[in-house]
C-alpha cells in the first residue's frame, strides 16, 4: 500500500496546522510516530519551528519556563549576562549564575520592562522573591 493513501494526510494537516500537537494527531488519527517522521521527511507535514517566536515569549499570557526565557533574553542580546542590580558577572573567576526575576511577582508576566536578570544574592534581596508580597504587588 502507497504510503501517502494510508492515512488522510490533508485531515491531518488540517488538523496540526492551528496549533494541535503531534500526540494528539496521532491519537486521533491512528498513525505512529514512524509514520509521523516519514510524512516530514517525505514533506507531507511541515514541522513547526521548536522556537518560539521571541514576541510571543515577552508577553503576559501565560507562566513560561523561567531559564528558557533567561537564555532567549541572553541569546537575543536584549539582555547582558550581568547582575542588573549590582553589575557583577562573575564569581571566583567563573561566570555567575543569574535568576529571571520578575519586578512586579506575575510569574506570567514576562514582558522585557517587568523582567530583571539578577545574581541570587540581589534576588534574594527583593519584595517578591519566593513568592513574598506577590499580592500586594500585582495589585499596584
Amino acid at each position: 500500500m502507497d504510503f501517502a493513501k494510508r492515512y488522510d494526510w490533508d485531515a491531518v494537516r488540517a488538523y496540526y496546522d492551528p496549533g494541535n500537537s503531534m500526540t494528539m494527531c496521532m491519537r486521533l488519527f491512528g498513525f505512529s510516530r514512524n509514520a509521523w517522521r516519514d510524512a516530514i521527511r517525505r514533506g507531507v507535514i511541515s514541522p513547526r519551528p521548536r522556537l518560539e517566536p521571541l514576541e510571543a515569549l515577552l508577553g503576559r499570557d501565560r507562566r513560561r519556563n523561567r531559564h528558557h526565557v533567561k537564555l532567549r533574553l541572553l541569546g537575543a542580546g536584549l539582555k547582558e549576562h550581568r547582575c542588573e542590580q549590582c553589575g557583577l558577572s562573575e564569581w571566583r573567576r567563573r561566570p555567575l549564575s543569574l535568576e529571571l526575576h520578575h519586578v512586579n511577582g506575575d510569574g506570567r508576566d514576562n514582558r522585557l520592562e517587568n523582567l530583571l536578570l539578577l545574581c541570587p544574592n540581589c534576588h534574594s534581596q527583593t519584595d517578591t522573591w519566593g513568592g513574598r508580597n506577590k499580592a500586594t504587588m500585582t495589585r499596584a
